[in-house]
């Protein structure tokens, strides 16, 4: 059975939801019947990799099985929106235009008693990808901020980039951008097409296909690769993989929630990419300095 993944509205607006209408439209507002509607193997079956056994459960795409941590946090936030007890903080849908380089994106908070958990996490939803995130690590999301960090290793410095001035390359992103959004599945194997995680293995975590989409013969140029391999950049939504992980220097921004695209939410990373480089604003650097033509404001989060 195949289900419709386009995430258009007839309103001309793109929905963070798998779809716009048909089965796959559910909503932690509308929630689906039954939890089929969870397996990926079954609901989206091209954001797999060829040779994966599509007969094998793959929840919310996860590899870990039914009672995997994630797969069991993301199975009780839809339990209890079919009671209707879960709370919105944000639902962003975006024109599809999307002049202002944006993407939809939807967040709720977990309840802390869910599953004993200790600590309330936000989650965000996003054409089928999903992040769960610790509520004391995002202090800005209700005002409609993320922190974004990224770790630099040993590296003394890190270049804050700006959007190329060139209106054809720009005219050419927003136009790879939108047609990256307009299919869930597109949307998804587009933001997961680089990720080359252990964890990823089992889907098209090498296709580079939004690297394929915004390909051109007419931009391919020094400019077009900087900006390619800009964009591409992940950042993580928890400081302690960039100091820890990534570190020991590390930068830290913020950028409104429609800037970034969530990915591998069961890797470990908390990662996103950002979609305009102008709306990541530097907050502080640690063990390094930033350059470029932005003012640092040196602060703690």
């Amino acid at each position: 059975m195949k289900f419709s993944t386009n995430t258009k509205t007839i309103d001309n607006e793109i929905v963070p939801w798998l779809a716009a209408e048909g089965p796959l439209a559910y909503s932690p507002f509308q929630p689906p019947i039954t939890d089929y509607f969870f397996l990926y193997n079954f609901i989206l079956p091209r954001i797999f990799r060829d040779g994966v056994n599509l007969k094998q459960h793959y929840w919310f795409g996860d590899y870990n099985g039914k009672d995997g941590h994630n797969v069991s946090l993301l199975r009780d936030f839809w339990n209890k929106s079919r009671d209707g007890n879960v709370s919105p903080v944000l639902i962003q849908n975006v024109s599809s235009g999307l002049e202002n380089f944006e993407a939809p994106i939807a967040i709720f908070k977990i309840d802390p008693r869910i599953l004993y958990q200790r600590k309330p996490y936000y989650l965000f939803i996003q054409h089928g990808s999903y992040l769960l995130i610790p509520v004391q690590s995002q202090p800005l999301i209700e005002s409609g901020f993320v922190l974004l960090h990224r770790g630099i290793g040993s590296s003394n410095r890190f270049h804050v980039y700006q959007m190329p001035e060139e209106e054809l390359l720009l005219k050419h992103y927003q136009e790879t951008l939108k047609n990256s959004l307009l299919d869930s599945v597109t949307s998804f194997n587009a933001i997961h097409g680089a990720i080359h995680r252990t964890e990823t293995s089992h889907l098209l975590d090498s296709s580079h296909l939004f690297s394929k989409m915004f390909s051109s013969s007419k931009l391919i140029n020094k400019d077009w690769r900087k900006f390619l391999a800009t964009i591409r950049q992940c950042y993580t939504l928890k400081k302690e993989i960039a100091k820890n992980k990534f570190g020991p220097a590390y930068v830290t921004f913020k950028t409104p929630v429609t800037n970034i695209r969530i990915c591998t939410y069961f890797a470990g990373e908390y990662e996103a990419k950002i979609l305009s480089l102008d709306k990541l604003i530097p907050i502080k650097a640690i063990k390094c300095k930033l350059e470029g033509d932005r003012d640092l404001v040196n602060q703690e989060i």
